[in-house]
């Protein structure tokens, strides 16, 4: 198995290492590693710039991980690799922490709710999308 403090799967998402990941998926997914992996697909597909997609990144990799999830002892590599294939034709947005500042800026951060984004990312409202997440993770222990 691979050294996961030394190569863990979401360092090789952030760098765009297709072979690294794939490598990893294929030596290294198993049971107790699943959740993990799907989480670091869902936190790198909020991380790219998609704002040329009609529909949102996140959207598909949490579409293919319910899939995944009817047989989490035989994950569908094919699956997976789709995923990264998909996820790497979009750059990694970089202008994150101006948005958080933005939000700060704005005085007290109110209590945004789950369903509010969930209902802006429906209806393709990236701005207010982005200004819900800001307000969030403000709001939350901001660790992720």
């Amino acid at each position: 198995m691979i050294d996961a403090a030394e190569n863990s799967f979401r360092s090789r998402l952030l760098s765009k290492d297709k072979q690294g990941c794939l490598e990893y998926l294929k030596t290294n997914l198993v049971e107790e590693n699943l959740v993990s992996t799907l989480h670091d697909l869902l936190f790198f597909s909020v991380s790219v710039d998609s704002n040329h997609s009609s529909i949102h990144p996140v959207c598909i990799v949490n579409a293919i991980k319910n899939f995944i999830s009817d047989d989490r002892l035989n994950p569908s590599i094919k699956l997976l690799s789709f995923v990264l294939e998909y996820l790497f034709q979009f750059d990694i947005r970089e202008s994150d922490q101006s948005i958080l500042d933005q939000s700060l800026k704005k005085g007290v951060v109110r209590t945004a709710f789950i369903g509010e984004l969930e209902d802006a990312c429906q209806n393709s409202q990236w701005g207010k999308a982005e200004s819900l997440l800001a307000e969030i993770f403000l709001a939350s222990d901001q660790s992720r």
